[in-house]
C-alpha cells in the first residue's frame, strides 16, 4: 500500500469508488490517502458536523484517514495565506467566495469541481445564489456549508427628514 495526498470532495458519491484528480493519479482501494482539511469551526454545530462528516466517509473509505486542523479564523486567514504560497496548502480548507479564492484559482491552487458539482446532480442540491460564490469564469472551487441572510431595517423618520420619499428596493437605489 501507498500513502497519497489528494484534493477530495467530501461528500461527492463519485470520490467514494475512487478519487480521480487532474494531474495526481486516481486513489484506488488498494491504496491508502491521507487527507488535510482545515476549518475555523470551534464550536458546535460546525465543529461537531464537520468531525462527523469525516468519520461517516472513513468508516465508507476506510483507505482514507482525514485529519481535521481547527484554527481560530485570523490564525487560519494567516496560516492558510503561507501554506499556499509554499505549496503545501491542506487537500481541503474553509474559504470565503470571492476575490482570495479567486486568486487561488488563477495560480492554479484550487482544484476546479464543477463536473464532481453534475455527478448525480449534487449540485443542483445547492442554493445557485450560494454556490456561485465559490465560481468564477463558468468553473466552481468551492461549495456553501452555511447561507446567512443580513437584514436591515431603517427610521421612516429619518428617512422622510433626509427628503427620501420611496423605500430603496435595490442596492445601488440604497447607496443613492
Amino acid at each position: 500500500m501507498r500513502t497519497t495526498r489528494r484534493n477530495v470532495i467530501l461528500g461527492s458519491s463519485a470520490a467514494a469508488a475512487a478519487l480521480a484528480l487532474p494531474g495526481k493519479g486516481i486513489v484506488r482501494a488498494q491504496d491508502t490517502a491521507t487527507v488535510e482539511w482545515w476549518h475555523i469551526s470551534q464550536n458546535d454545530p460546525g465543529k461537531s458536523a464537520f468531525q462527523k462528516a469525516a468519520d461517516d466517509y472513513m468508516a465508507a473509505n476506510p483507505n482514507v484517514k482525514i485529519n481535521i486542523t481547527i484554527l481560530e479564523n485570523q490564525a487560519f486567514k494567516d496560516k492558510l495565506t503561507t501554506v499556499m504560497q509554499s505549496g503545501d496548502a491542506p487537500d481541503m480548507f474553509q474559504s470565503w467566495g470571492g476575490g482570495v479564492l479567486y486568486q487561488y484559482a488563477a495560480a492554479g491552487l484550487v482544484r476546479d469541481i464543477t463536473a464532481d458539482l453534475a455527478t448525480d446532480g449534487w449540485g443542483d442540491t445547492i442554493n445557485a445564489a450560494a454556490l456561485g460564490l465559490y465560481a468564477n469564469e463558468g468553473k466552481n472551487y468551492g461549495v456553501p456549508w452555511a447561507m446567512g441572510i443580513v437584514g436591515m431595517w431603517y427610521n421612516k423618520a429619518h428617512f422622510a427628514t433626509a427628503g427620501i420619499t420611496a423605500t430603496p428596493t435595490n442596492w445601488t437605489e440604497l447607496l443613492a
